[in-house]
């Protein structure tokens, strides 16, 4: 006979504040992932199906990644609190992981904190502390995020992230990352702004316990929209927007652009009509110059149930 055990709890601290604790927890019995094939060179987002992680989780959800919980393996025991304090939302959990042989990774304590502070009438303010300690090493990281609504129409957003570890003993530039955006929107019209830059190290040092799937990069990008809205019996509307990416590496060499420019025309009668162009530029092994036209004509396409009929054509990395 093999006897096995595991616990799990939940305490309620305050009626706003929880504390869960497992012990040895059972996750064999979790919905596994829906297989997907990966054609990209970038890494797949699976999403959190763990009870013990799921609560609270989304609160991680910063654009610069630094917590991904599905780094956590299989655990021995873990610790969490959330819930929140007056005008501020927190997560802090601690997970003591098993040694997992068939991936080469040592048993580890992983701990994230999430502390996120109501801020002026709309706005917060937050903290992110990510730590990997393992026998021979550790990974860590500190993120300052912000999003900040300037009256009725501007909003401001952005984060600084900075990571070290035993591994990279880089300059703290080339381990840092940041973004700052500003947005003025209405119910008509979207435009934004944003600049990022993200240091040449990063990537290695913060993947040991986020999701960042490119790094080395100094990158603008932009979206503007406007809804057209018309009185007359023939067109309820015609819309316009231009998406546009482009970054360089910090050694001045052009690694992408992605620009989109999309027209929509959307009649009484329920018809649309809608012309889509992309011109795309990514320097990997080599550099590939991809284009795209989409002309799509459909029914009722503002609604859930509706039809449509399209035709694309262009070039996407040297085919046709």
């Amino acid at each position: 006979w093999k006897f096995d055990a595991g616990l799990d709890a939940r305490i309620g601290i305050t009626s706003q504040l929880d504390a869960n604790l497992t012990l040895n927890p059972d996750f064999a019995t979790v919905e596994g992932d829906q297989e997907q094939i990966n054609l990209t060179r970038w890494e797949l987002n699976f999403p959190e199906k763990r009870l013990f992680f799921l609560e609270g989780n989304e609160m991680f959800r910063t654009r610069i990644k630094t917590f991904y919980s599905r780094r956590i393996g299989d655990i021995i025991y873990g610790a969490k609190v959330t819930g929140k304090i007056r005008n501020m939302d927190m997560n802090v959990l601690s997970a003591r992981t098993l040694e997992d042989t068939s991936q080469s990774e040592p048993a580890a304590f992983f701990t994230a904190v999430r502390l996120k502070q109501d801020v002026l009438k709309s706005s917060t303010v937050g903290l992110t502390m990510v730590d990997k300690s393992w026998q021979d090493g550790f990974s860590r990281s500190v993120s300052v995020d912000y999003m900040l609504n300037l009256g009725k129409t501007w909003k401001l957003t952005g984060q600084y992230v900075g990571s070290m570890s035993d591994a990279i003993k880089k300059p703290w530039h080339t381990r840092a990352a940041w973004f700052a955006r500003v947005a003025k929107e209405s119910n008509i019209y979207h435009v934004h702004i944003r600049y990022s830059n993200t240091g040449e190290n990063f990537q290695d040092n913060v993947n040991k316990t986020g999701l960042i799937r490119d790094d080395d990069m100094r990158e603008v990008d932009s979206d503007l929209s406007y809804k057209f809205w018309m009185e007359n019996d023939w067109i309820k509307y015609i819309s316009l927007e231009a998406r546009n990416n482009i970054f360089w590496n910090h050694r001045g060499i052009l690694r992408s652009w992605y620009l989109t420019q999309t027209a929509r025309l959307y009649t009484q009668q329920r018809i649309s009509l809608d012309i889509s162009y992309n011109n795309e530029f990514k320097l990997y092994e080599k550099k590939y110059y991809n284009h795209r036209i989409k002309v799509e004509v459909g029914y009722n396409t503002d609604e859930w149930a509706s039809a449509s009929l399209s035709h694309s054509t262009g070039r996407n990395y040297d085919r046709t």
